[in-house]
């Protein structure tokens, strides 16, 4: 991307190459997350997890710093919106500039029926987890294996996009007890991410 291969109408075989690996891999994942999704944690086989599992590692992503986010996002225009100011997000409290943490801003203004949830600011931390809490929670976490040195067998494992993950669910759970209370799915509004990398 930022070598701007194949632009200008320009052939390039050893791109498309490149790129039909990445958009079979993207529509492997998408095949995963929703056709292979297994049930929530307790209503699923231990055969499910494994497939699951085996599947995503199969891919063999790895995880990367955040060097081209701002240019992915571009691209895929999901930088339009009410961007965030860097400094706007790193005076909220309990903002980190800890190396080994990640950390996430989220506002939102979400309409829910009849239900206005407003969020001027809120920080949200990765944090490290056991294999005992992988195991434990709701999510079917997948050890990639790749890219960090942090490691299950150690007692702890690195989270990428930890922190983004935690800001979403929250709102994902407030959107759903605001559903609930009003008695529809009729949402509409917009959230916005800033992130530390």
């Amino acid at each position: 991307f930022d070598a701007k291969f194949g632009r200008n109408g320009n052939s390039e075989p050893l791109l498309e190459v490149l790129r039909e690996r990445i958009f079979a891999m993207g529509r492997e994942l998408v095949n995963i997350f929703t056709a292979g999704l297994p049930p929530r944690r307790g209503l699923c086989s231990p055969a499910q997890v494994e497939e699951y599992q085996r599947r995503i590692r199969s891919l063999g992503l790895v995880t990367f710093g955040y060097e081209h986010t701002h240019n992915l996002f571009t691209e895929l225009n999901l930088a339009e919106g009410q961007p965030w100011d860097p400094t706007e997000a790193a005076s909220l409290p309990n903002w980190t500039r800890n190396a080994r943490r990640s950390t996430c801003a989220r506002r939102h203004e979400l309409v829910v029926g009849n239900s206005r949830l407003e969020d001027r600011g809120t920080v949200f931390t990765s944090a490290f987890a056991s294999s005992a809490d992988d195991s434990a929670c709701d999510f079917i976490v997948t050890w990639l294996g790749h890219g960090k040195s942090d490691a299950p067998t150690s007692g702890r494992a690195s989270r990428v996009g930890d922190a983004e993950c935690r800001a979403v669910m929250d709102t994902h759970d407030q959107l759903l007890r605001a559903s609930q209370e009003q008695g529809t799915t009729d949402i509409a509004g917009w959230i916005s991410l800033h992130t530390s990398g």
